[in-house]
């Protein structure tokens, strides 16, 4: 193996670790659990209020959870990405 194979090698496997590095990165910001608020639901499903709501009657869509036992209301944002991909892998 001459040497020039082998800085391409090294050339390659350090890429390679990159992508992964940014893969693990990407991973980390998009699996991070938060409460959304209703403003932020609906941005990021693009439904209405009243669709919503009628949803989580239904047991269609995550249901909303009072936050420190206020009048707040939240939503789980793991559960919302998760019905959000649900509903993007059926239209396949």
């Amino acid at each position: 193996m001459g040497l020039q194979q082998t800085r391409r090698d090294s050339k390659i496997r350090a890429q390679q670790m990159i992508d992964e590095a940014k893969n693990m990165t990407k991973q980390s910001k998009e699996s991070q659990r938060r409460i959304m608020r209703f403003p932020a639901v609906k941005a990021a499903t693009g439904l209405p209020r009243s669709t919503l709501y009628d949803m989580m009657k239904d047991g269609r869509f995550p249901k909303g959870r009072r936050i420190a036992g206020s009048n707040i209301t939240g939503w789980d944002s793991l559960e919302v990405e998760a019905w959000i991909a649900k509903q993007l892998d059926c239209e396949e």
